[in-house]
């Protein structure tokens, strides 16, 4: 039910949970209902838990998800829970109101009265009570009770209803449910079975355990691994940079049920290597859609030198400037000394990085700066050091 049946008070200023009528007057509830135009789906309405008797004075619509039901003229007697259920092949499901007809004299009277003045205790009553179920494997059953009494039951929580879900519901969750609601005056109980209809509904592919991304040293093993709900079984395949991954020597992929509508595939390298760096898919495909999940796996190993620094000569008063190269993305920090003194940016010295092009310039020459000057890169694996000689002309 999208739209439930609304509780309504027709005397100003007093709230109620109730349609409240004066004798012989019309009352009318409705609400509105999901999927529209299932031919398999029934509606009915029910007085206190019991199918509505036909009657001249009581019209009752069902047309495009939309239900109603009036009383011409509305009785004492007709006071109680009215219910609105619809019934498909997938489940059941209601909602209620409360419908309270008084004659005038007793509306006047009750108005005069301050609240809860003289009221008697009352043991509870489950006027509202969940009937058999049978449910479909992964569907949501819904138990919902209606009570009456006074005090009010410990359990309520929606003014007098209350409800339980189950959702997606395993065969181990079939057996007798109870509902209980007791006050200082007594006990109510009612219990209800539920019975799991094996066979499951067919679903798309839904990715319920996602993959996370790996930090993996070289040659060390790396995996990943999704979990995927779907029915019929999808068929599972990997990509890397959108090229497909076919299981061979140095690649494990492993797809297994771990339940009738549950699957698991894991991808597995045992001794990873540069290339197998990248971004990985899991992806599963059935008749009713798919699903997919990503996660980059980044591959560690010691800095690689591409270009070495090399010795210079330069004059006293010149611009000296050192240059190296390591493979891009191989390290995380960058250190330049001066034999033992690490260097800092100046207005002499000044440090760059172009991806993977790293300088050193030195403005200004002066005798002070003859000597060995080295630079240092380093991941989480190790570092590298590559050096070389400034000597400085002139100047003495």
């Amino acid at each position: 039910f999208v739209e439930k049946l609304k509780n309504v008070s027709v005397k100003e200023g007093t709230p109620t949970t109730s349609v409240r009528l004066k004798h012989f007057s019309p009352a009318h509830f409705e609400c509105r209902l999901t999927p529209i135009g299932d031919p398999t789906m029934v509606v009915e309405w029910l007085h206190d838990s019991k199918p509505l008797a036909a009657a001249n004075r009581l019209r009752m619509i069902n047309e495009f998800g939309y239900c109603s039901l009036d009383y011409e003229i509305a009785y004492p007697r007709d006071s109680g829970i009215i219910t609105c259920r619809a019934t498909n092949k997938y489940g059941v499901d209601q909602t209620s109101a409360t419908l309270i007809v008084k004659d005038e004299k007793s509306l006047v009277e009750e108005s005069q009265l301050p609240e809860d003045l003289g009221k008697e205790q009352t043991k509870p009553e489950i006027v509202l009570f969940p009937e058999p179920a049978r449910v479909l494997e992964l569907e949501t059953a819904r138990y919902r009770c209606r009570v009456t009494g006074y005090p009010y039951p410990k359990f309520l929580h929606d003014e007098n209803q209350y409800t339980l879900l189950l959702i997606e519901v395993f065969p181990e969750d079939a057996g007798m449910y109870k509902c209980e609601a007791s006050n200082e005056a007594g006990v109510a109980i009612k219990v209800s079975r539920t019975q799991i209809i094996q066979g499951f509904p067919q679903k798309a592919p839904k990715i319920v355990q996602d993959m996370s991304n790996v930090t993996v040293l070289l040659g060390e093993a790396a995996s990943l691994k999704c979990q995927i709900l779907a029915f019929p079984k999808p068929e599972v395949t990997w990509s890397r940079e959108g090229q497909e991954i076919i299981e061979l020597e140095g690649v494990k992929i492993v797809t297994i049920p771990e339940a009738e509508v549950l699957v698991s595939s894991e991808l597995t390298i045992p001794n990873i290597k540069e290339e197998d760096g990248g971004m990985y898919r899991c992806k599963a495909v059935n008749a009713l859609g798919e699903g997919q999940c990503e996660a980059e796996i980044t591959v560690l190993e010691v800095p690689k030198i591409l270009i070495e620094l090399s010795d210079l000569r330069v004059n006293s008063g010149q611009v000296a400037q050192f240059i190296c190269s390591f493979q891009e993305g191989s390290f995380s920090e960058v250190a330049w000394n001066h034999g033992d003194r690490r260097l800092e940016e100046s207005e002499r010295l000044k440090i760059a990085q172009n991806e993977s092009v790293l300088s050193l310039t030195i403005l200004n020459v002066c005798v002070e700066d003859h000597g060995e000057y080295s630079c240092t890169v380093s991941n989480q694996v190790g570092e590298v050091k590559t050096t070389a000689v400034l000597i400085v002309e002139g100047g003495y």
